[in-house]
């Protein structure tokens, strides 16, 4: 200890500048609570508020705060050292010493003036870092010395919690209930509106929201997003905690911000004892936002037996949402055949179709869903049924080259030549995208090769645009045309030469393509060819004296 005021009359003197060997045996000293090294240090004299780097400590919240020592913090409060100074992250020794739980130096901190409200970056104080932690005697105290219990300090871009915050989300009863006698507000509000009862639902400790709700803690408060504890409770499936809440009169139907009740999110997660419990009183079936019901979402995540639930309380099997779709439609959409055959033998309307005109079939063949396809056979869609775009389940699964899929829907009786509004059929949309089995398999079904979209483009003219040489060869073994023209006069050979398909373009020549071009269109083709790399003999097949370019 510093013995005389000659002694401490020292700290007033010009610091000395430490060497780093000499701060690193310093923060040494204090680390193992060498109290004489330490005041040799200081009557260097040492700046007793050097701030270590990275984290910028100061000695103070190393001796007060990491390791609680108080001869030490005693030496350097004597230092005159500041009991305010943050470090990198805003906290004091103060704060240090409350989250560790030392009661000690936490007095002499707060008997030299320590600020009680000072707060670091994430809005953590005295008070709330004792809370969380579980430190009763320090929360006593610190109440003692008139520390507010219902502190919330501003910090911008922080989540900053009072006491009962704290310990409530940390779990700790007794803190609470201390906190509750001494008069904490049961409901006071973070920055993002969450109560003390937030917090204790999201961990699902029943006892606190007991706690709580016995002493009038606010059950149907909402946060800045509407959430309230019910929807809380729900969310996390803790079916216990729901059932305190309800008890306490928690209002089933209050939405949040989306339109999402409580039944809703727990139809979401699957959380079938929730759903149970909110299904006893009003059996809501009031849609969100979006229009989507709680039997919509037990769809869309395909959880059959909350489904089953709400069907037994009578929710509304044809309600749409604002897309267009039916419960059992978002069941086939997300590729759930188990609930979705579940709302089928409720009766649902395997044709119901979205704003787009798409019915389950037809997500069921972008998806390659052979399951629900197979059911929804069965149970006899509509399996020419088109959309918006004049686009059927087959055109969907052959462009997406499920060909097993569009197998079953060819032997359900699908029209193989049907064609959408831009006019492309089935195997022009199989061989412009590159699909050589469900190409195959419409040929082999007596698709038509020749047939020509708005454009007058064939399934040859697309293979050869795109260099899907296979599907080429494909479609002139099956007798493709290739001499067709398009609306713009252009064979698949002028394809295949623009694009460099080279050995496309000999396939086409092979099979007769330019027979009968004009003179002009041939050589064309021909400097396209040679400029591809062709052969000289190659471009004069095409029948021209001088093929070479000029």
């Amino acid at each position: 200890m510093l013995e005389s005021l000659t002694e401490v009359q020292l700290v007033a003197l010009s610091f000395c500048s430490p060497t780093e060997q000499q701060l690193m045996d310093f923060a040494s000293a204090i680390r193992l609570s060498q109290a004489s090294e330490v005041e040799r240090y200081l009557k260097l004299p040492l700046d007793p508020d050097h701030q270590t780097r990275p984290t910028e400590q100061t000695p103070l919240s190393l001796a007060a705060g990491l390791w609680g020592n108080v001869e030490v913090t005693s030496l350097l409060l004597e230092a005159r050292a500041n009991v305010n100074i943050p470090d990198g992250d805003g906290a004091t020794a103060l704060i240090w010493a409350c989250e560790d739980g030392f009661l000690d130096t936490a007095r002499l901190l707060l008997e030299a003036s320590a600020d009680a409200r000072a707060a670091d970056v994430d809005g953590c104080h005295a008070l709330g870092q004792a809370a969380s932690q579980g430190h009763l005697e320090v929360v006593r105290f610190l109440l003692i010395a008139r520390a507010e219990i219902n502190f919330l300090p501003e910090v911008e871009d922080a989540h900053p919690g009072a006491a009962l915050h704290h310990a409530c989300s940390e779990g700790h009863f007794e803190i609470a209930q201390f906190l509750l006698q001494a008069r904490a507000a049961a409901s006071v509000p973070d920055a993002f509106g969450l109560t003390p009862l937030h917090d204790a639902v999201e961990i699902g400790n029943e006892e606190i929201v007991s706690l709580l709700l016995w002493a009038g803690a606010s059950v149907n408060a909402a946060d800045n997003l509407g959430d309230t504890p019910l929807i809380w409770a729900s969310a996390n499936g803790f079916s216990r905690t729901v059932h305190l809440l309800l008890e306490a009169r928690a209002q089933r139907n209050l939405a949040n911000y989306e339109g999402a009740t409580a039944l809703h999110v727990a139809t979401a997660a699957g959380y079938q004892e929730v759903v149970s419990l909110l299904l006893r009183g009003d059996k809501n079936s009031v849609p969100d936002n979006y229009g989507t019901t709680a039997l919509h979402w037990a769809a869309h995540y395909g959880h059959a037996e909350v489904a089953q639930l709400l069907l037994h309380a009578g929710m509304d099997l044809h309600s749409v949402d604002d897309a267009g779709r039916t419960a059992f439609l978002e069941a086939a959409c997300s590729g759930y055949s188990r609930t979705a055959r579940l709302l089928l033998e409720a009766k649902s309307d395997q044709d119901a179709a979205d704003n787009l005109g798409r019915t389950a079939l037809h997500w069921a063949s972008i998806f390659g869903d052979q399951e629900t396809l197979c059911m929804l056979l069965q149970a006899q869609a509509n399996v020419n049924g088109v959309d918006e775009q004049s686009t059927a389940a087959l055109h969907l699964a052959c462009c997406n080259g499920h060909m097993q899929v569009a197998q079953y829907l060819l032997l359900a009786r699908a029209d193989k030549d049907l064609a959408d509004h831009g006019g492309s059929t089935s195997l022009i949309m199989s061989s412009r995208q590159g699909y050589f089995n469900t190409t195959r398999l419409l040929l082999a079904s007596g698709a038509q090769r020749d047939l020509a979209d708005k454009d007058g483009g064939t399934a040859l003219q697309w293979a050869a645009y795109r260099g899907h040489e296979s599907i080429a060869c494909l479609l002139l073994e099956a007798l493709a045309n290739p001499c067709l023209p398009d609306g713009r006069g252009r064979q698949a050979l002028h394809y295949a030469a623009y694009r460099r398909h080279r050995r496309i373009a000999i396939r086409l020549l092979r099979a007769g393509a330019g027979r009968d071009l004009s003179d002009g269109s041939a050589v064309e083709v021909a400097e396209l060819l040679l400029e591809a790399g062709a052969h000289l003999d190659l471009a004069r097949n095409l029948g021209i004296a001088n093929a070479e370019p000029a």
